[in-house]
């Protein structure tokens, strides 16, 4: 699993990331999955319609669900520091 791929790289190695995903992935066995993250890029799009071992999700995050989904998981951090009780001095 990869979380936020683009998240704080470049976009060079983004786009290394995505060519080893493209190139280097349909080679491993069959029992191998990869899960990757990121916000939507074209880069993703180019991949996914030229490969068919990738398969694109979208999740729309302000459908009920994922708002309930999401407002849950903040309540549980919020509680977690609250517990913690000492927040620092920043």
């Amino acid at each position: 699993m990869l979380d936020e791929a683009d998240e704080g790289q470049s976009s060079e190695i983004f786009t290394e990331l995505l060519d080893i995903f493209r190139d280097q992935v349909s080679k491993l066995p069959g029992m191998f999955r990869i899960f990757l993250t990121s916000r939507p890029k074209r880069e993703l799009d180019k991949i996914q319609s030229q490969h068919d071992h990738v398969r694109l999700r979208s999740i729309d995050i302000h459908t009920p669900e994922n708002m309930n989904d999401i407002e849950i998981y903040m309540q549980l951090k919020l509680k977690e520091i609250l517990r913690w009780g000492n927040l620092g001095e920043n």
